[in-house]
This record gives C-alpha cells, structure tokens and sequence, in this order.
C-alpha cells in the first residue's frame, strides 16, 4: 500500500505540474501580448501553489508596473518565494533589489548571498554584480581574486560588463598589472557595445602610453561611444576631428562634437566650440549648427561623418 501510495501521488504531481506549465505559457502568450491583466490572472493561482516561473514573473509584473501598479515590495515577495525554492532568476531578482535598496533597506549582505546563490548555478549578470562587490568591498570583506574569478566565468560567457570590469581589474593592477590583457578584455566588450569599454579602449588608443598609439582605432571607438552619448568620447573626438589625427581634419564635424560634450556639460567644451566658431565661414556655421541639431534630435545617431 505505502508503494502504491507514493505511486499515486507521483502521478498526481506530474499531472500537476503539467497543468501549471501549461497555464503558465498561456499566461506567458498573454504578456507577451501586453495583456498583462490575463497574465496575472492565469498566474496567481499557479504561483500560489507554488510554480516559480509564475512566481518570478509575477515578481516582474509589481517591478516593472506591468497592467498594475509598481509595488516593489509586493515584486519582492513574490521573488523571495521563488528564490527561496533555488530559481535562479529570482535569486539575482531578490539580489538586485538589496543591492539597489528598491522596496527594501540596501543591504550589500543580502545581495551578497542571494548573487552568489545565483552566480553558483551560471546566472551570468548576477556572477559579474557578486564580482563588483567583493571587488568593492561591499557587504563584507574586498576579496579582488574572488571578485577576478567571477568576473572571468561571467566574462567567458559573453558578458560585456564582467569583459570590462575584469580588464578594469587588470589595468589597474589588482593582482597583476597586464596591459595586453586590459586591451583585449575592453575591446571584447566593445565589440559586445558596451559604451565604457569603447571610450577606454579609445582613450588607450589616443594617447598612448601604456599601448601603441593608434588615432585611427582612437576615432573607431570613440564614434562608437559618442553615439552612445557618451561625453569624454564626444569630446575627444571633437579634438581628433579639429586636429586631423586619425581622421582627415574636419571643422564642421568637429564643432558638431563640441556642442554635443557641451549638451553633456563636458568641461571646457563650450569654450573649443567658440575658436572652432571663429575659423568657420558662415555658411560652414550654418550647416554645422543645423547638423549639430539633427545629431541632438536623433540622440546621436545622425551627425555627419
């Protein structure tokens, strides 16, 4: 009889959980659909039955003000209850949440313990955030081996910020100092879009002190991340472009790049757009301020060369 029991409710639970994968993906047809109120409905009796997917998302639905109300303490809730159950998702959820104090007093602690729970089961983001605290020293003791290790599993798998931050790690000699090593993390996280990497690696480029100087792989990057909005790079590019370094010298493109570090309050920006202003004929002015508005109207995305 005792057989024939577990028999019979492993049957049940099977049965079981095959109707909760299938309310599940109907509710997950429906918010992909943005019909957030027929997700929810589907999903809350199965979450409270315990289905984790359906417990994670209803965690995103309150996070993310999905078809309710944003109530991070309700996301929280539901997160922890799937997180509690090893979901790997949620555990980097819950993580985020006391790292960023979103519904809960920040504790770097806890966001420790719920990253690592994730990072130990290849939840890639929360290895590289587990990295950034024990590299920082956040929530407990600086551990920068520790922090290097999970960068590189992180990084192995294509992250872009773990490439970063682990050739962060190695430019700035925590561990050992290796340029070379620096230079190829940042250019595979370039590569992968990720905007700090690209200036970086630009600025390696530009001046080059502890790589061969190269401007022209300089511009690449820095076009690359000025397209980013990002305003070192905006500017430093102004600079090439007015000093034909890498680039064949270029005015109006310069002036385009000086207004767009001024728009990002790029020190001393405001100030080299006014000498490009007096070298430029006035119908070149015209045309690099009309340019310089399309760059801004389309975030970067239009200007010029």
């Amino acid at each position: 009889m005792e057989t024939l029991g577990k028999f019979l409710t492993l049957i049940i639970a099977i049965a079981f959980a095959g109707w909760g994968s299938r309310d599940y993906e109907k509710g997950y047809k429906a918010y992909l659909k943005k019909d957030y109120a027929t997700a929810v409905k589907i999903w809350r009796p199965i979450a409270e039955k315990g289905d984790v997917r359906a417990q994670d998302m209803m965690g995103d639905v309150y996070y993310y003000g999905n078809g309710e109300n944003k109530d991070y303490s309700e996301a929280l809730k539901w997160y922890i209850r799937a997180a509690e159950k090893g979901y790997s998702l949620s555990q980097f959820a819950v993580g985020l949440m006391y790292d960023n104090g979103n519904g809960v007093t920040q504790n770097y602690s806890s966001a420790r313990r719920w990253y690592m729970a994730a990072a130990k089961q290849g939840h890639v983001a929360a290895q590289n955030n587990l990295g950034l605290l024990l590299w920082q020293g956040k929530g407990g003791v600086e551990h920068d081996e520790e922090a290097k290790e999970w960068f590189a599993k992180a990084a192995a798998k294509g992250n872009a910020r773990a490439q970063y931050n682990l050739g962060s790690m190695y430019f700035q000699g925590y561990g050992e100092q290796d340029y070379e090593k620096a230079r190829n993390l940042f250019r595979r996280s370039a590569e992968n879009g990720f905007s700090l990497a690209q200036e970086d690696l630009a600025v390696m480029y530009d001046d080059g002190k502890v790589i061969p100087q190269d401007h022209s792989e300089a511009v690449y990057w820095y076009k690359k991340a000025a397209a980013q909005g990002m305003g070192k790079s905006q500017y430093n590019l102004a600079l090439l472009y007015e000093q034909g370094k890498g680039v064949d010298s270029n005015l109006i493109s310069a002036y385009i790049w000086f207004d767009m570090a001024i728009y990002k309050e790029v020190p001393d920006a405001l100030r080299r757009r006014s000498q490009i202003t007096q070298l430029l004929s006035q119908s070149d002015l015209k045309r690099a301020m009309e340019m310089a508005a399309e760059c801004k109207t389309t975030q970067f995305k239009n200007c010029g060369k």
